[in-house]
């Protein structure tokens, strides 16, 4: 095997199950969402991997993939939409043309958001509430203790290691160095 293919193979252990999940998020067929998530390592390997070659960080090389993948996307529903269909009600119009008319940026955010929940689901359910209250609710600590019925004491313990246990998280999935 190649340098280049050996490369990918890393991207695809890295970063496979995210673009894997991205994909099947907004394709309505899992086979062809499959297929997909083929294509998008297949374009990478065929540009030569540039991302492996310069000094990149992890979330750049992410965005990279995730760009492949989005490219992959619309080709896949333009493709589909020159087919002659067979029987699409609105919704599935509505959410095809959502799917494929995010600019980039609104795509990223979009990307983080899903990946930064599915990093939150990896916490015990203690611990997430408690992220959850302090830090996207905005709540104090006391509020959140009251709320949750738990001495304050526990809220900060509970704090603290589940955001540890978040950032342990989003480095594994790449989003913090």
């Amino acid at each position: 095997m190649t340098e280049a293919v050996r490369s990918l193979d890393g991207l695809q252990l890295e970063f496979g199950p995210a673009v894997r999940a991205y994909l099947n998020s907004r394709w309505r067929d899992r086979h062809q969402a499959e297929d997909m998530f083929q294509e998008t390592f297949l374009r990478a390997w065929r540009s030569g991997v540039p991302a492996l070659d310069g000094p990149y960080t992890q979330a750049q090389i992410r965005s990279w993939l995730f760009t492949i993948a989005r490219s992959v996307l619309v080709d896949h529903h333009r493709a589909e939409s020159r087919r002659p269909a067979l029987t699409r009600g609105h919704e599935e119009l509505v959410a095809l043309s959502d799917a494929t008319s995010l600019p980039a940026t609104e795509t990223d955010r979009l990307t983080d958001v899903w990946l930064v929940r599915a990093a939150l689901d990896r916490l015990t359910p203690s611990h997430r509430e408690v992220v959850v209250e302090l830090y996207y609710h905005g709540r104090t600590v006391a509020e959140t203790a009251e709320r949750i019925g738990i001495p304050e004491g526990t809220v900060k313990s509970r704090a603290y290691y589940g955001a540890r246990a978040l950032r342990a998280a989003l480095q594994e999935q790449g989003m913090v160095p």
